[in-house]
């Protein structure tokens, strides 16, 4: 019943964007940008991380893209394109608090309806006679017009190894042809750095980290397997970084509560502290920093592009981007008991560890302070 009555709500409301949506189309300006696009990529599934993940793919991709996204402003990040130097349009669906996860109203992913996205597509396929494009169908296309690359690798020697070609073709390019680095613009960073000067917050040797915390019943085995650690953890390493004269930038979930952050005494930050918007704090310090530590969640593309990478708390066993250093999670038996390293290829690129009896222990206190210890110089 109650599903129904969310459902019977979010209706009208998506019709509302939808004609504020065609409106908004109209306009010389964006009529002029589909225009001057064959291939048009809507995205309108998967969070933050797909969200980076395509915009520096369509950089790498051998045809043009002209970016659509049907904005959910709990789940993207509006300056995401903008850093890529993207041309894209981002069209809102619905109401809801600013990178939050919480109650929203309208389309989204999960809701019922879908108006948004069939109508838009169809204006643009069968009247502009775009080529339309989904995520999935865009990652095919990129991996097949790359398929020799993959002969190519030497996952040994470049030392990454995902489970989807595409990806691996992906941070080949990147680590082999490097683009210019994700970067806001300058009246944007002139800005935030005169704001954070004002508030006497330190800039000059940054460490961004990124955490993860999105538990939820009714999330999958592969969504809740990848949140971080108890936030006890990780105040040894914050403070080891502190005494080595590092700013720390904290963003993703919020593990810590104001007064917690506030006692480090403006020596580790978060959007609160700083003052600023959520979605414009998060973006300059993802790619603005000197060390980037990340949790395997959506904002971990950043790193491909700062001076240092270090991954924590990662899951799947063999997922490996190419960082510095990847810390994978402890994975224990029904005894308690660490599993042997010939356990763990058989579950490599595995998230349903469970049903063989296994739990994913998330890493201490001690592995992260011998992290930073051993690599941050």
């Amino acid at each position: 019943m109650k599903i129904l009555l969310k459902e019977l709500i979010n209706l009208p409301i998506s019709l509302i964007f939808l004609i504020t949506n065609l409106l908004y189309l109209l306009l010389p300006k964006n009529l002029s940008e589909i225009a001057n696009y064959k291939n048009i990529l809507i995205h309108r599934t998967g969070g933050f991380g797909n969200q980076i993940f395509a915009n520096d793919i369509i950089r790498y991709s051998k045809k043009k893209y002209l970016y659509i996204l049907l904005f959910d402003p709990t789940r993207y990040n509006k300056y995401v394109s903008k850093v890529f130097n993207i041309n894209h349009i981002y069209l809102p669906t619905c109401y809801g608090k600013k990178l939050s996860y919480n109650f929203r109203i309208g389309e989204y992913e999960g809701s019922l309806n879908s108006l948004n996205f069939y109508i838009i597509k169809l204006i643009l396929k069968y009247i502009l006679s775009k080529n339309v494009l989904e995520l999935e169908s865009f990652y095919k296309i990129f991996e097949k017009e790359n398929k020799e690359i993959i002969k190519k690798i030497n996952f040994n020697r470049k030392d990454f190894k995902i489970f989807k070609k595409y990806v691996d073709i992906y941070f080949y390019k990147v680590i082999s042809k490097q683009l210019q680095n994700p970067k806001l613009n300058s009246e944007n960073l002139k800005k935030i750095q005169n704001k954070l000067k004002i508030k006497n917050i330190k800039i000059n040797k940054i460490c961004s980290v990124y955490l993860r915390k999105k538990y939820s019943t009714n999330s999958d085995e592969s969504n809740n397997i990848r949140n971080g650690s108890p936030k006890d953890a990780y105040k040894k390493m914050f403070e080891y970084l502190i005494k080595k004269k590092f700013t720390i930038f904290l963003v993703g979930d919020t593990i810590f509560n104001f007064n917690e952050i506030k006692k480090f005494k403006k020596k580790v930050i978060d959007y609160r502290i700083a003052q600023m918007q959520k979605d414009i704090f998060q973006i300059y310090a993802l790619t603005e920093n000197n060390i980037f530590i990340s949790e395997p969640g959506g904002a971990q593309f950043f790193g491909l592009y700062s001076k240092k990478s270090f991954g924590i708390n990662y899951f799947p066993i063999g997922f490996k981007p190419p960082f510095n250093k990847i810390l994978y999670k402890d994975v224990i038996d029904k005894k308690g008991k660490l599993i042997k390293s010939k356990m763990k290829k058989n579950i490599f690129w595995k998230y349903n560890i469970s049903s063989l009896g296994l739990k994913a222990e998330p890493n201490t206190s001690i592995q992260f302070l011998n992290l930073v210890k051993k690599n941050i110089n």
